[in-house]
């Protein structure tokens, strides 16, 4: 027992810290549970034939192939040119849309589709983004909630609670309930929610007011440049861009830098708008971020354009330095800059590892902004670049996803070979390439998930989910279970708000049926509440990747998010910890 109860809190603790990739951590937990002979081999590996795990990365191909046919980019252009350009209208039918998609689809391409449209029509009609991408993410998060496939978290829940013995959870089961909280929460954003979101600058807005963003990046003081002998003032007091630090050999200066002057070969961090870090390219002896660029590469403003790369959640360059990211080999596109929200960057930035949410600033010809749009690593944060779809195959498409519901709702085949044959059917027509299928598929979340199974095992088979269910058990039998029902939704939406939420769901499965057992009744509504509070994950943009994504491109800052999604948890806690037991009989 001791030994599943100090992996689950070794693994914590890297997944909160951040300390190795998810997908590292997952096998890890997988091998350490089989060489301590807590788990024999065979069952520290069945996570990955697991039934959920299957149906999880077959869902993710049908949604790319959905995406990809341009079905649901060209309902979203024309949900926001429905709402005339007012802030309310375009909260109020967004809200509505993707919600409802992401009853179906995986709720993080549906948001991917969105950012650039919100951001093109918030410069177009000076609205602030941070005013509807917060909604954004909370939208299709609530949406998700509502049905077994709406997010990978029911799907988990409903195959843990399959394998105990009790019935798997239904297609639309939870809508009865997830109707009520979106109804709810969409409410609380159109009303309270605008209230407390920031009035501030996106990256590629130009709305009024606020405080223009900065990014940080670096420059080398090349040999034989004027700029050497003159004082950190006299070279970019008119710059725009304010120094930070200075790297001399193994030495790093700091300020004030008012005795300080230029050598030859300094290395100085900067900060300042994407203007102040543009203009630096024109100066002459200064090179930016030297490990990267070539010396003889320049902004040619007639056939160059700046843009902005937020790192998506699912990037394979999640880790990797920013020098070794490939893309001027790539897509001929030039990294000079890096934002990273809430965090202060310190050293050289091309050590920088890149991590979910970060924003690069990069030039490049078009052709290779393209070429970026195409892949999957990063979400460009202007609307005129989209990649190629294929709408001639839509239609397909969509009656693959409508089959693949059927079969779902009518339970006529199980759902894993159900999502299997969606994605098979997907590629087969040609809506999605099989490139393209295997780059869909979330592989660190499915290896973390892989692992949270077989924790999740061990802590039922050792004991250690019993032990701790003890304080919620000692509530329920004082108080009885509708309040250690409430605690117990309480604690999940704590834990997801720092651990991703299908990670949460795997963990504490196993933690609810306990706490049911202890108490001497049904453990549905039980499971039901671990399914509705794992993605509860408003409170901190940790939670949820859909809030990684909006997190660089919104302008917000980690309090905004605590602000903002702090009450909205409180209030879902209130209602559902009502409303679960009425559903759901204990």
């Amino acid at each position: 027992m001791w030994i599943t109860l100090a992996l689950t809190v070794v693994a914590l603790y890297l997944l909160v810290r951040e300390k190795l990739p998810m997908d590292l951590v997952g096998i890890g937990i997988i091998v350490v549970l089989a060489v301590s002979g807590v788990l024999d081999p065979a069952h520290a590996v069945s996570g990955f034939a697991n039934r959920a795990v299957i149906t999880v990365g077959a869902l993710f191909i049908v949604g790319e192939g959905i995406l990809k046919t341009g079905a649901v980019s060209f309902l979203a252009r024309r949900i926001i040119d429905m709402s005339r350009g007012t802030t309310l209208g375009i909260l109020v039918l967004m809200t509505v849309f993707v919600g409802t998609v992401s009853m179906f689809l995986n709720n993080t391409p549906v948001v991917i589709v969105f950012i650039p449209l919100l951001l093109g029509i918030a410069s177009e009609k000076r609205i602030f983004p941070s005013k509807i991408l917060i909604p954004l993410s909370y939208a299709s998060i609530l949406g998700g909630s509502c049905t077994l496939i709406g997010t990978s978290t029911n799907i988990l829940v409903s195959t843990a609670s399959e394998s105990h013995g009790m019935p798997p959870i239904a297609m639309f089961e939870l809508m009865k309930l997830g109707l009520i909280l979106f109804a709810i929460g969409g409410i609380y954003l159109a009303t309270i929610g605008q209230r407390l979101l920031p009035e501030r600058h996106s990256l590629t807005t130009d709305a009024p007011g606020g405080k223009i963003r900065e990014f940080v990046t670096e420059v080398e003081v090349l040999a034989g440049s004027p700029k050497i002998g003159t004082s950190i003032g006299e070279v970019f007091g008119d710059a725009g861009a304010r120094p930070l630090s200075i790297i001399r050999g193994e030495q790093m200066f700091w300020p004030p830098f008012d005795e300080h002057v230029i050598d030859e070969g300094d290395v100085l961090i900067l900060q300042g708008s994407l203007n102040s870090i543009a203009e630096l390219e024109t100066r002459e002896g200064i090179r930016i971020l030297p490990d990267i660029k070539d010396e003889t590469l320049r902004f040619e403003p007639k056939t160059m354009s700046f843009v902005e790369l937020v790192v998506s959640p699912n990037s394979g360059l999640v880790g990797s330095p920013v020098a070794e990211i490939g893309l001027r080999e790539k897509a001929d596109l030039v990294p000079i800059a890096i934002m990273r929200h809430g965090r202060h960057i310190r050293g050289k930035i091309s050590d920088i590892r890149l991590e979910p949410g970060d924003v690069l600033l990069a030039f490049g010809s078009e052709s290779g902004i393209r070429e970026v749009a195409r892949g999957g690593d990063f979400l460009l944060m202007e609307g005129i670049h989209e990649a190629y779809v294929n709408r001639a195959k839509a239609p397909i498409a969509g009656l693959i996803l409508l089959g693949v519901m059927i079969t779902l709702s009518t339970g006529m085949i199980p759902m894993e070979i159900a999502s299997l044959a969606g994605a098979l059917l997907m590629i087969m027509t040609g809506c999605l390439k099989a490139k393209q299928a295997y780059e869909a598929i979330n592989w660190p979340i499915l290896l973390l998930v892989a692992g949270m199974l077989a924790l999740g095992e061990a802590l039922e088979s050792t004991g250690a989910a019993a032990l701790l269910g003890q304080p919620l058990v000692a509530v329920g039998v004082a108080f009885g279970p509708w309040i250690a029902l409430s605690a117990l939704y309480l604690a999940t939406s704590i834990v997801t708000a720092v651990l991703s939420n299908n990670a949460t769901a795997v963990l504490l499965v196993p933690v609810a049926l306990a706490i049911a057992n202890a108490l001497g009744v049904d453990s549905r509504p039980f499971v039901i509440t671990i399914a509705f509070a794992a993605s509860a994950a408003f409170a901190t943009p940790l939670g949820y990747q859909t809030n990684l994504l909006v997190y660089g491109p919104g302008g917000y800052r980690f309090s905004d998010f605590l602000k903002v999604g702090g009450p909205l948890t409180l209030i879902l806690w209130a209602v559902a910890s009502l409303m679960i037991p009425l559903f759901w009989k204990f």
